[in-house]
């Protein structure tokens, strides 16, 4: 699982994970990729949204997955 975090002001940021999952389905070798993204505070860490989906092409590695993931 990967992270970027970017600064919303001095005491909150953003802070998205993604990750994907390679060749998951079996029928047609078709990647799963999801990402969250949290609002991180001094005293919270709240979702603020979420996604998950098939992958339409067939990647043909874990690397590429991971790339592909995150358009």
């Amino acid at each position: 699982m990967s992270g970027r975090m970017c600064l919303v002001n001095r005491i909150s940021s953003v802070v998205q994970f993604v990750d994907a999952g390679f060749a998951g389905d079996l029928m047609d070798s078709k990647s799963t990729g999801g990402a969250i993204c949290f609002l991180i505070g001094p005293n919270t860490c709240v979702p603020i949204s979420w996604i998950c989906k098939k992958i339409g092409a067939v990647c043909h590695s874990s690397t590429e997955a991971e790339v592909v993931s995150l358009d």
